[in-house]
């Protein structure tokens, strides 16, 4: 518990919670950034994997970084979408469970939920 606390710090009291919200620019650039990093991470891999495969394999490298670029594309407009469907905020759970269920919604909300610190 003294090591969590060292890290993170003491919990702030709600009163004090309310003030602690990030406007929507800066909360774009600080979320977006694992999506981000994920499609930086996976070019990267990628040349990697071509680069052992031999220099053959490496003409497959522009059309993969093509396929990875597309996909970035598609991620940023589906979180536009996201956000002006839910402009007062549309985490995982409630956006699932709006347009698939309670299930799915639940399913999502534990996906991206950490597992709970020991002790």
């Amino acid at each position: 518990m003294f090591i969590r606390r060292w890290l993170i710090g003491i919990p702030l009291a709600t009163v004090r919670a309310i003030g602690e919200h990030l406007s929507k620019v800066v909360a774009v650039a600080v979320f977006s950034s694992d999506a981000i990093s994920s499609d930086a991470c996976a070019t990267e891999e990628m040349l990697l994997v071509l680069v052992l495969a031999g220099s053959l394999a490496l003409g497959w490298s522009f059309p993969l970084s093509l396929a990875i670029m597309l996909l970035l594309v598609i991620l940023t407009m589906s979180y536009r979408q996201t956000i002006h469907a839910y402009p007062s905020g549309g985490g995982s759970y409630i956006v699932a469970k709006a347009n698939l269920g309670e299930l799915p919604g639940l399913t999502a909300a534990a996906a991206l939920r950490p597992p709970p610190w020991p002790g």
